[in-house]
């Protein structure tokens, strides 16, 4: 499924939202984000969903590929902080890839508009 930058975008804004109304978890399982958000199992495979274009190639078939996401230059990964006892460590973490991401498709989506309308 071809997702639009503009679906993205407003899903990534309106899960910063919900992150900071009711806090993250469990990980992006139970996000607006998720192809199989609110379903009991995984229904729909992960090579639909729309955080798959942001998984590095070589982890695109992990079990969970959204939790091998680079969430900063430090290389942290939802799957090597949910461990950790400090799990406002990992929402700072999400929030700031999730702001971020959002902000650089705004300057490209931005960007692509300007370039058109030349």
């Amino acid at each position: 499924m071809a997702w639009d930058r503009r679906e993205i975008i407003g899903l990534l804004r309106l899960e910063i939202e919900n992150i900071r109304q009711r806090g993250f978890g469990p990980y992006f399982r139970d996000s607006v984000l998720c192809i199989n958000a609110g379903k009991t199992l995984r229904a729909d495979p992960c090579d639909q969903c729309l955080l798959l274009k942001f998984v590095p190639e070589e982890a695109r078939k992990e079990a969970v590929p959204c939790y091998h996401i680079l969430l900063n230059a430090a290389g942290e990964t939802v799957a090597s902080l949910r461990g950790q006892p400090a799990a406002k460590q990992l929402e700072a973490a999400v929030l700031g890839w999730m702001e971020a991401t959002a902000s650089r498709l705004e300057k490209e989506f931005d960007d692509d508009r300007v370039r058109k309308a030349r």
